[in-house]
């Protein structure tokens, strides 16, 4: 699944740019992220994100992005999977839990205010995300991972200053929510990630590029 849609956002991507080019505003992009989820693996990740961004029209734009988020976690429990034979005795330790998120998103913009020097834009994404979680027992030595997909529907506001310190370069400020499920987690395994809301601020740094101008 996250294959299939790489690939068709790559294609979706090259065709947009490769339409009247002439006039398009392009962004390349790099933000900072920080924020808080209701899931007790993800809790208060930080993270970055590289995007490239096209104009369709004055108020329109479609954006490409890559995420990752990163999130370190102690707490007291037991290194078990599965269902557990009632003759087993349970060892409670500390465990460190590591994990990153991948996410590709595909957004679409609209332009609610456009100033000379600012910019108020409202979006929505579909996108993927690939979570990775390794945990350790601090006593056991026992180590454990967990891989899950999931798909996701965000929407977002953002404030442009479209030129910060000199000319390429704008300063970007938004917000974030992303409502992630799913599709392979089952009653017989640990689904650390069936369903997880996550909301973020991000701060970017762009270089913002007119194709028609000379």
């Amino acid at each position: 699944m996250k294959r299939f849609f790489k690939i068709t956002i790559s294609v979706l991507v090259f065709l947009l740019t490769l339409g009247n080019i002439s006039k398009a505003e392009i962004d390349i992009g790099y933000a900072r992220q920080t924020g808080w989820s209701d899931n007790f693996f993800l809790e208060n990740p930080e993270g970055w994100t590289l995007y490239l961004s096209k104009s369709l029209s004055q108020k329109m734009s479609v954006r490409f992005s890559f995420s990752r988020l990163d999130n370190s976690i102690t707490f007291i429990g037991t290194m078990t999977g599965g269902l557990i034979p009632p003759e087993v005795e349970l060892t409670w330790e500390l465990i460190r839990s590591d994990l990153n998120v991948k996410m590709y998103e595909f957004s679409l913009y609209h332009a609610l205010v456009e100033g000379n020097k600012m910019r108020l834009d409202l979006g929505g994404a579909v996108g993927v995300a690939d979570f990775d979680l390794s945990s350790k027992g601090l006593t056991t030595r026992i180590v454990r991972g967990r891989n899950q997909d999931a798909v996701f529907v965000s929407y977002a506001v953002d404030v442009t200053v479209k030129e910060f310190i000199f000319s390429p370069l704008a300063l970007r400020i938004g917000y974030q929510h992303r409502k992630m499920s799913t599709f392979n987690a089952n009653f017989h395994a640990f689904a650390a990630f069936s369903e997880v809301s996550y909301s973020n601020i991000r701060i970017d740094i762009l270089a913002r590029f007119n194709a028609g101008s000379d």
